[in-house]
């Protein structure tokens, strides 16, 4: 509590403005058992949270959060992706938020920038940007013996239908129209070329996927 109205006397926000204000974020944010608790005793999710409370306070029309949701246990996600949720649809406040998770940008974004090395490389919503990469479904193949995921790609590359196939963290990543009719074609495929399949996975288009196709490498490398 003392963080936050520290915060708000900054901002020269009312002490009794500031009093209840504080009260609904700690509410808000899953914080009012800690009240009164000392910020350095705090669990890294519980600190990430008080660290969204402690830019809110002063109520300003907008928001920039620097990977928010970085490092959060999966409760401490869920809450600080629906409260930013909140603000930017229930409160209507302009929110600029930094994350390397495409899934929260997907989900929180009416834009997205991608930049890479300092440039900026797109700026579009997610639906855009998903489908400027192609649409269809993405299959994700991985092999027992991933040594043969090489010439597996050049035999799939023949395919009829098939509109790309690259390799990512050591799986076969395809695009296709209506990928899944296209299963037993796949498998006898691969089969036929001694590439024995440990697993399958099918997706549709995703933000990482954009990130990928743009600069040519995972996000994380």
């Amino acid at each position: 509590m003392e963080n936050l109205l520290v915060i708000a006397d900054m901002y020269e926000v009312p002490k009794d403005i500031a009093v209840k204000r504080a009260e609904k974020l700690l509410d808000d944010l899953g914080l009012m058992e800690k009240k009164n608790a000392l910020a350095a005793t705090l669990s890294g999710g519980m600190k990430r949270r008080l660290n969204v409370a402690m830019a809110v306070i002063h109520d300003p029309e907008i928001v920039v959060l620097d990977e928010p949701t970085a490092g959060l246990d999966p409760q401490s996600q869920l809450v600080v992706t629906e409260y930013v949720r909140e603000l930017k649809e229930i409160r209507k406040l302009t929110v600029i938020l930094t994350t390397h998770e495409m899934e929260v940008a997907d989900q929180l974004s009416d834009r997205v920038a991608i930049i890479d090395h300092g440039k900026l490389l797109v700026l579009d919503t997610p639906e855009n940007l998903k489908d400027s990469i192609g649409k269809g479904d993405i299959m994700e193949i991985a092999l027992y013996d991933e040594a043969k995921n090489k010439m597996a790609i050049e035999a799939l590359k023949s395919m009829e239908g098939i509109q790309d196939v690259n390799e990512i963290r050591g799986k076969i990543v395809v695009r296709a129209l209506e990928a899944a009719s296209k299963f037993p074609k796949i498998f006898t495929l691969l089969e036929s070329i001694g590439a024995g399949i440990l697993d399958v996975s099918l997706r549709r288009n995703s933000l990482e996927d954009v990130f990928i196709t743009l600069t040519g490498r995972g996000l994380r490398e």
